[in-house]
């Protein structure tokens, strides 16, 4: 770690730590980015007078959001892990242009679907809380074929491959045709994996149609940039620009001692115990290592420390700063 991102981590974890985070449920039309006028139905409001924040410029990124549909108590915690992610990248100014959800497996026939969009103008949902109320209700989830078959990353790779050209999908009434929602080049790209249930193949077994996931996510076409990834005009974005963040359940076949861990975390919603579980398939901890490898950033929050009222607020300054070094090295 550099010192500027060295500075970056002490500042945040003072802010984070002697600060006042409160989550508010609901989705008003108050509020930046992370409150409730576009992005999310949880505003988390970091105040008190802990911390300085480093004097720098902003960089704008596009942030995709990839989570398994659903039902369940653990789905209702999607748009607090979401808001916590945005409030803490705001805070060392990452500025999110772009930010749109995309279901992990499911899809609208043969396609993987962008599901909300933050800032689009045609937009039927006012926040991701509600957009996830819907497509987590009876009614949302018929929308989709189940997906059973589709193995993690999947959806990504293929909607990635085309992602400057898509519009977001509106259950009610059509996109205006050639609306791209993603019609411009981030100066980077953070993709935020959510998932708390068993993972479908281990790192040596997810394979797609283009071939195993974590060799198409390293890959780099002749320019350095993310092979997989075509953004607005079919420009690219270098992959060292592209940072991946696990919010995931522990890789793990000690069950016992996985809920025994989640339930011990302070403020862990105890309620949704019965609606998450460890992954016995070692994905996400051995895809960092190929990404690694590669030198493509990466980093990863626990699901339950990312619920603890003690622990997340550190863990996302960490991760911050660390998608903050990587958009600006």
């Amino acid at each position: 770690m550099n010192h500027k991102a060295t500075l970056y981590m002490m500042s945040l974890i003072l802010l984070l730590t002697s600060a006042c985070t409160v989550f508010r449920d609901g989705g008003g039309d108050e509020g930046g980015t992370s409150g409730g006028g576009g992005s999310g139905g949880v505003e988390v409001v970091i105040g008190g007078n802990g911390g300085s924040q480093p004097d720098e410029e902003p960089v704008n990124v596009d942030v995709l959001v990839m989570l398994p549909l659903g039902q369940g108590g653990a789905v209702d915690q999607y748009p607090r892990l979401i808001s916590q992610v945005i409030s803490a990248m705001e805070v060392v100014f990452l500025i999110p242009r772009k930010i749109a959800i995309i279901p992990m497996y499911s899809r609208l026939g043969t396609e993987a679907p962008l599901l909300w969009g933050y800032n689009d103008p045609e937009a039927q949902f006012g926040t991701y809380q509600e957009a996830l109320n819907f497509y987590s209700s009876d009614v949302g989830l018929d929308l989709f074929e189940d997906g059973e078959d589709h193995q993690d990353g999947q959806n990504l790779l293929e909607l990635g491959a085309r992602l400057g050209m898509r519009s977001i999908f509106h259950p009610n009434s059509p996109a205006e045709e050639g609306r791209y929602y993603f019609d411009e080049v981030p100066e980077g790209l953070v993709v935020l994996w959510i998932n708390p249930f068993e993972r479908r193949c281990n790192v040596s077994e997810c394979q797609t149609s283009a071939g195993l996931l974590s060799s198409q996510l390293t890959a780099r076409d002749e320019d350095g940039h993310a092979a997989w990834l075509s953004a607005a005009g079919g420009a690219g974005v270098p992959a060292d620009r592209v940072f991946h963040l696990f919010i995931g359940t522990e890789e793990t076949r000690d069950e016992e001692g996985f809920f025994d861990r989640c339930s011990g975390q302070a403020g862990f919603p105890s309620n949704i115990l019965d609606d998450i579980s460890p992954s016995r398939h070692e994905l996400y901890a051995k895809l960092q290592d190929r990404l690694s490898d590669a030198d493509i950033p990466n980093d990863e929050i626990d699901f339950c420390d990312a619920l603890s009222t003690i622990q997340s607020p550190i863990s996302h300054g960490i991760v911050a700063t660390r998608i903050r070094s990587a958009m600006t090295r």
